[in-house]
Formats: C-alpha cells, sequence, structure tokens
C-alpha cells in the first residue's frame, strides 16, 4: 500500500504563515484606513505648513546625520566582533544588544540620567546634547548602530 508521507512540521508552518498573514494584513489595513481617511488636499495642505515642512527637515537631518554615524561606528565594531576572538566577546555583544530590546522611551530617559550626572553634565554644558538636535541624533544612534553593528 502506497502512504503518502506527510511533512511533520506542517502544523507549525501553517500557524507561522497564519500569524504573518494576520499581521501583514494588520499593517494594510492601518496605511489602507489612513488612506481612506485622508484626502490629497488634506496631504497638500499639511505639506505646506511651515511646521511639517521643518518636522520633515529635521528628520531628514537627523536621519542622515544617524546613519553617516551609525556606520562609521558599526563597521569597525562589527568586523571585530566578526574576526576575532577574546575575552569577554559575548559579554561585550550582549552589552551591544541591549539598545535594540529596550523600548525607545526607554532609551531617551537613560539619556536624561546621564546627562544628570557630573560627568554627563559636564559634556552637556560643553556639547549641548539635552533637548537639542545633538541629543536627538544622540539617541538615534544609540539604536542605529545596535541595529547596524547586528547587520555587519
Amino acid at each position: 500500500m502506497l502512504r503518502l508521507s506527510r511533512d511533520p512540521n506542517a502544523r507549525f508552518w501553517f500557524l507561522i504563515s497564519l500569524a504573518t498573514a494576520g499581521y501583514v494584513l494588520f499593517i494594510v489595513a492601518m496605511l489602507v484606513a489612513t488612506a481612506v481617511h485622508s484626502t490629497p488636499g488634506d496631504l497638500l495642505s499639511a505639506l505646506q505648513s511651515r511646521e511639517i515642512q521643518h518636522s520633515i527637515y529635521l528628520s531628514l537631518l537627523t536621519c542622515s546625520l544617524t546613519a553617516l554615524l551609525s556606520l562609521l561606528t558599526a563597521v569597525p565594531i562589527g568586523y571585530l566582533l566578526a574576526r576575532r576572538k577574546f575575552f569577554g566577546k559575548a559579554l561585550v555583544e550582549s552589552i551591544l544588544d541591549i539598545p535594540i530590546v529596550l523600548p525607545p522611551m526607554v532609551i531617551g530617559l537613560c539619556l536624561l540620567i546621564l546627562f544628570q550626572t557630573r560627568m554627563g553634565g559636564f559634556v552637556d554644558s560643553v556639547i549641548p546634547f539635552t533637548y537639542t538636535v545633538f541629543g536627538v541624533v544622540l539617541a538615534q544612534f544609540v539604536i542605529g548602530v545596535a541595529f547596524a553593528i547586528r547587520t555587519m
């Protein structure tokens, strides 16, 4: 008697596929709801606002600086981690992963606390980070460089 073999993991892959489809549909639903709720006129009106233009400019500036600084930092660190074995490497890798698992709000709060210390206050007096564009770049950098190191 010929028996058809069945993948023992078929149920697992079906559930994973179902979860993936559900998440993709959720993202599509958010985009569709936003598109239906807004008109092209609303978008044009918003883009003509000085505040929105400044926000877009600031976002492009900080993200560009963050990407550049992240690359300049992550490439050598990623190269070191990929090519060398050294004492404490697992600990270093774990510490470098911390910004990936912490929510961005917590990273920002930790930076604010850091700049309230004596050493942080001194650094902040030389290069003002607290509530400045430099601070935004620093907060994005902390998270961005962690992801960049992981992709190296």
